[in-house]
Formats: C-alpha cells, sequence, structure tokens
C-alpha cells in the first residue's frame, strides 16, 4: 500500500510539473507570436490648399521621407502623400496673389481615415505625433 500511495503521489508530482512547463511555454510563444505580428504605425498625409479668388502662384507641400511637390494653377489642391513614419515633418506653402489662402494638413495613420490636424493661412507645418 505505502508503495502505491508513493507511486501515485510520484505520478501526481511529475503531471503537475509538466502541465506547468507547457502552460509558460504557451505564454512564451504567445508573447513571441505578438512581437512578431507587432507592426509599426504608418501615417498618410493630405494636403489642401483653396484661395478665395485667383488661382496659386505656386504650391509647394513636403513630407519627411517623401518626396516634395510643387505645381501652381488652380484656385484649390488636393494631394496625398506617404507613408511615413511618426514624427515625420508635414509642410505645406502656398502663395496667391491679391487673395486669401487657407491651407490645412489631415494624417491617417495605419490606413484608417483622415483627421484633421492643422489648419491655417498661406504656411502651415505639422510633426506626426498620433
Amino acid at each position: 500500500m505505502k508503495t502505491l500511495s508513493k507511486l501515485l503521489f510520484a505520478l501526481i508530482v511529475t503531471i503537475s510539473c509538466i502541465s506547468c512547463e507547457k502552460i509558460e511555454n504557451g505564454d512564451n510563444n504567445n508573447s513571441n507570436n505578438n512581437d512578431i505580428n507587432k507592426q509599426e504605425d504608418f501615417y498618410y498625409v493630405r494636403f489642401e490648399a483653396y484661395s478665395s479668388r485667383y488661382v496659386f502662384d505656386y504650391v509647394n507641400i513636403s513630407l519627411t521621407g517623401s518626396e516634395s511637390f510643387s505645381t501652381k494653377g488652380d484656385a484649390s489642391y488636393s494631394e496625398i502623400l506617404g507613408p511615413a513614419d511618426r514624427g515625420a515633418i508635414a509642410s505645406i506653402s502656398v502663395r496667391s496673389t491679391g487673395s486669401t489662402c487657407t491651407t490645412l494638413i489631415y494624417v491617417s495613420k495605419n490606413n484608417g481615415p483622415f483627421a484633421l490636424k492643422k489648419t491655417g493661412g498661406s504656411s502651415l507645418e505639422y510633426t506626426i505625433d498620433f
């Protein structure tokens, strides 16, 4: 009887130790998978500019890590640049002789909707920080 109870006790202890080890390994595997699946955020920036009366003499836009663009002509302008990383600087400057200009910068995070981040006059700059 003593031998049977010692054997049963040893079996229970062994099963408990093996079960605990599997749970710990499972947790480690899940955290490793989460690290692998974790991606850096990416951003797209939409620039807009409007003139109340006249066409633009120029529109310059730039985004850190992307190309810069310049154009002239129409009394309204819209362009999307990206992807960019957090901390990138988006800037727009416009000139329209004889009229007031309005500039806007919108940002989209991870293909989400664009959110208005900054609005201003003929020159505007925004650092992506969300």
